[in-house]
């Protein structure tokens, strides 16, 4: 039986592949992927769909081919499916898998060609796809459509939605009639309604679920980007916004964004920001299926900042975990379906890469470890004041940089950073700088390469250092 977990198997076969909480490329080669699904019965089946170059599928996540015949529009915006049909050993029935595009509608494949299924839709340009227990959505500019036999004909659906426009769509995994629509909204001169919306009669009438969620307004535009549901508990749910607050000439301040993600637990009832550490656009989330307070997110802010970041709290805080990621633009994230410690990510340039994480997941699970540039330096600060000594706490500031405290958690001791210097030296640099004339000993450990650096500073001493060859 060919499995993903036979996959990881191939993909661990040395030693450099072999390390947990380290993404490793694996194609499709300079892709960029927009979309995945990710389906095993009797063998593997993967999906990756691009910007511009179609569907490639995969038999092993390491070899692929395109997978475009019958596929009049190569934009693709989204994919969806599931394996219809119960398969035993001795069945290798494909999945039946959709994909959205822009500009072409919806097309449909059962492992091969593709074929048009748009009987119904007032427009070809597809913002997303959901299913759950053989219903469709697809939502377009011109509304949400609705099918029940596998997208042969489609029927608008949408009382009560916002003309603005549906961008994301949640269907509850084990009640179809319950389904959530993310919206956009323009901001005018008066308070236009957007954000989440539910519906529990399979998408006839919605009402507004957005309480606690900044969405519309006098000057602010912006819009839902991603939405997902806990797949164990589905009143619990994840939203990302990104909004654009302006004001017409003439302007005291310019444009201005803000990017946040939020939780419910309770249908959309009321949101609550839920983004500690979490500072960019997000555009996927996922919640662990087996562990529902882990959740991932992927996105990218610009600058090279971006990627993967997780949380092991329901979303209370999140940290990045990006090492080995060479491309931070993520774009899309997808389990495996036999295991969920392994996810998928795909970029924007860089196709599809793949991480097994460990429990911890990379992240610094106690307070005494510091994650620098998202967790690929820890840092730990051993201190000496006569005859006590102790482990001092640590407190995240920015993505590079933090701090420590010793005695008081008011009263930081010391401030840590790591930064880049690789296009001027090749090296990354670490500084320091003392708020304590205490004894103390810094480590500082890059996770991928498992180099160590110490830093000792003696009693009565109060100084500041930089390192800048320090990896």
């Amino acid at each position: 039986m060919v499995s993903v977990l036979l996959l990881m198997a191939c993909l661990v076969a040395d030693s450099a592949r072999a390390a947990e909480d380290l993404w490793t490329q694996t194609g499709p080669a300079s892709q960029d992927v927009r979309a995945m699904a990710v389906f095993s019965n009797t063998q593997l089946y993967f999906y990756a769909g691009t910007s511009a170059r179609g569907v490639f599928l995969s038999s092993d996540g390491l070899h692929w081919a395109a997978l475009n015949a019958g596929l009049t529009n190569l934009s693709i915006t989204s994919i969806v499916g599931g394996n219809l049909v119960p398969c035993g050993a001795t069945c290798p029935i494909p999945p039946t898998v959709w994909v959205g595009t822009d500009g072409g509608g919806v097309f449909r494949s059962i492992g091969g060609d593709w074929t048009p299924v748009n009987n119904g839709l007032s427009s070809l340009s597809v913002s997303a796809l959901a299913f759950g227990r053989g219903v469709l959505y697809v939502a377009t500019p011109t509304g949400l459509f609705k099918s029940i036999d596998f997208g042969a004909s489609w029927t608008a659906v949408g009382d009560g939605l916002p003309s603005a426009g549906v961008v994301v769509v949640a269907v509850d995994p084990h009640d179809p009639a319950n389904v959530y629509a993310g919206t956009i909204w323009t901001g005018t001169s008066e308070p236009v309604g957007g954000g989440v919306f539910r519906s529990t009669d399979g998408g006839t009438t919605w009402t507004a679920a957005s309480n606690g969620l900044p969405v519309g307004g006098v000057n602010l535009t912006g819009g839902v980007r991603a939405l997902t549901i806990d797949p164990r508990s589905p009143s619990t749910m994840y939203a990302s916004l990104l909004n654009t607050h302006w004001c017409p000439a003439p302007c005291a301040a310019p444009p201005a964004n803000s990017a946040n993600v939020y939780k419910t637990t309770n249908a959309g009832g009321h949101w609550t920001t839920s983004d500690v550490g979490l500072w960019i656009p997000v555009t996927s989330l996922l919640v662990d299926p087996f562990l529902p307070t882990t959740v991932y997110a992927a996105g990218y802010a610009g600058g090279g900042f971006g990627g993967v970041f997780r949380s092991v709290d329901g979303g209370a805080s999140w940290a990045g975990v990006n090492a080995g990621l060479g491309n931070l633009d993520g774009r899309a994230l997808a389990f495996d379906p036999q295991n969920s410690s392994i996810l998928y990510a795909g970029t924007a340039g860089s196709g599809v890469f793949w991480n097994h994480f460990s429990p911890s997941g990379g992240l610094c699970s106690t307070g005494q470890a510091l994650c620098l540039v998202d967790g690929r330096f820890q840092a730990h600060v051993a201190w000496r004041s006569g005859s006590l000594s102790g482990t001092a706490e640590a407190v995240a500031i920015t993505r590079s940089s933090g701090a420590f405290w010793f005695f008081d958690p008011t009263n930081l001791e010391l401030v840590v950073k790591v930064l880049d210097g690789r296009s001027a030296n090749g090296k990354w640099w670490v500084f320091y700088g003392a708020l304590s004339n205490v004894e103390y000993t810094i480590t500082v450990t890059d996770t991928v390469t498992g180099a160590v650096k110490t830093y000792f500073n003696p009693q009565g001493q109060l100084a500041s250092f930089a390192d800048t060859g320090a990896f």
